[in-house]
């Protein structure tokens, strides 16, 4: 249970306010400037989430053929872009990496922009999709997993049940009949546009953790 707790926290924070304070970086939106802190301390501080700054991400993308059609595919890699971007806005590094075992990149790494690898990338017959949640779990190197998958097989449902208090978000682009587990979080964008099933589904969660928060 506690473990599901956390999991389902480290998920939740991706729509939260930052918290905590840092000096202004050339690009930061100057709305989030902290005016009352600035004031006092005579430089520019943003509301910035700490750990969100220390931690780290995976986005695994599906790109077996057999799990997709040409509009899923598509789908697939908009949201992997999608959640890329957004978590490197959250300043959370996230590692980007395929079935095929393939690393693509690294979201907010300046030397070189892993969404325009993604804007190329394609169909790959190597399945080492359960291998690379495995590799994930054992290192223990990330604590959220986002999983964009096509159409799921059982080894895949019992290998994303396994992170224990790693959280993980599952983007379905293929219908799917997931049963529930308490430290997976479904956002369904098979039949709804990816960006309105991510922001209703994280939205619901989000209230969840406050409310759990608030009676624990």
């Amino acid at each position: 249970e506690h473990e599901a707790t956390a999991a389902r926290a480290v998920v939740s924070d991706l729509g939260d306010e930052f918290v905590t304070l840092r000096e202004y970086e050339l690009g930061d939106d100057l709305r989030r400037v902290h005016w009352r802190s600035t004031a006092r301390t005579g430089e520019l501080m943003i509301r910035q989430d700490e750990a969100r700054w220390r931690s780290r991400a995976a986005v695994v993308l599906d790109v077996q053929p057999g799990a997709h059609d040409a509009a899923s595919f598509e789908v697939a890699v908009e949201a992997a872009a999608s959640v890329t971007a957004r978590l490197a806005r959250l300043r959370r590094r996230a590692e980007v990496i395929t079935s095929a075992g393939e690393v693509l990149g690294t979201g907010g790494d300046p030397r070189h922009d892993v969404i325009d690898v993604l804007a190329t990338v394609g169909p790959d017959p190597r399945d080492q999709l359960v291998t690379v949640f495995e590799q994930l779990r054992a290192h223990r190197r990330v604590d959220l997993v986002v999983a964009v998958l096509g159409r799921v097989t059982p080894d895949t449902l019992r290998a994303l049940g396994t992170f224990g208090g790693i959280g993980v978000v599952v983007v379905l682009t293929q219908p799917a009949a997931l049963a529930p587990q308490t430290s997976v979080v479904v956002v369904d964008a098979s039949a709804t546009p990816f960006a309105t099933a991510w922001n209703e589904t994280l939205s619901g969660v989000a209230r969840g953790s406050r409310r759990s928060s608030a009676w624990s």
